[in-house]
């Protein structure tokens, strides 16, 4: 692309409207919807340099209609996440043996990694308010007998949290939360269960990640996380694993085979990642 076609971008009213009502609206809120308008404007410039104002028009009516259904979709439903559990035998089938947790309308849960101690269940879980577009780390307490207390907040920052994921390390509990917002991994150490968690240390810093999973296997710590590859951003992923022979460290080694599974993937392996053996 020369210099004049350069200027023909900078210069195009229509394509700066396109881009500053993505930037506005939120790209990574309208992910889903406008990444195939991207690609559409995407193909023509890699066929023509000089996008036409006829194609650009195109794709600014097709981001309008995305933003005015996502506000009618606001205005009469609302998308809300809620748990699901049974204290009898789990059954790869939802036959209506569930007990529902429903959140209030105000907000959703999701993300849930549990703790079994002393007799109760505590659900750590990502709690988010729609009001404030952000995610702190709350605590749901199940008796054995499947009785339930509202969710006590836990883990708040400025930045959004989620992804509470917890684990036990020599007779304490650690959580790595997902902080991608704050282009962090970020371990937290249990100083009072299951109500007070203090930062520790930050595993990795200046990274688009989320979803991080650790656990130790055959002498070595293993961190999954989903990140972007290259030059693509959040949320579009994929899976890479990093190792340590330390948990408390900010030198984590990259696996050679990285990104070693693709976004198509990522969340299926995410769930497993407990039982996946790795060899280097």
């Amino acid at each position: 692309m020369n210099s004049n076609n350069v200027g023909f971008y900078k210069k195009n009213i229509l394509l700066a409207v396109y881009q500053k009502l993505k930037n506005i609206m939120g790209e990574k809120r309208f992910y889903p919807e406008v990444q195939w308008i991207d690609k559409s404007i995407s193909n023509d410039i890699g066929k023509n340099p000089v996008l036409s104002n006829k194609k650009i028009l195109i794709a600014l009516m097709n981001l309008l209609v995305v933003i005015i259904r996502r506000i009618i979709n606001k205005l009469f439903w609302v998308e809300q996440w809620y748990l699901l559990f049974s204290m009898g035998d789990i059954t790869p089938v939802f036959n209506g043996k569930y007990v529902q947790m429903i959140p209030p309308r105000d907000r959703f849960w999701a993300d849930p990694h549990i703790i079994h101690k002393d007799h109760r269940y505590y659900v750590f879980v990502e709690e988010y308010f729609y009001h404030s577009r952000k995610g702190c780390i709350s605590v749901i307490e199940i008796d054995e007998t499947g009785k339930y207390n509202p969710p006590k907040s836990v883990l708040e920052r400025p930045y959004h949290l989620s992804y509470p994921y917890t684990f036990s390390y020599g007779n304490k509990y650690y959580m790595v939360p997902e902080t991608s917002e704050n282009k962090t991994i970020d371990l937290y150490e249990c100083v009072k269960f299951p109500t007070e968690w203090r930062f520790l240390m930050h595993l990795m810093e200046n990274v688009s990640a989320v979803d991080t999973t650790i656990f130790y296997y055959n002498d070595l710590w293993w961190l999954f996380t989903a990140m972007p590859d290259k030059f693509e951003a959040l949320p579009k992923v994929k899976l890479f694993l990093f190792y340590s022979e330390r948990l408390f460290t900010n030198e984590w080694k990259a696996h050679s085979k990285n990104p070693i599974i693709p976004d198509f993937f990522i969340f299926f392996i995410i769930l497993l990642a407990n039982n996946i053996a790795v060899k280097e």
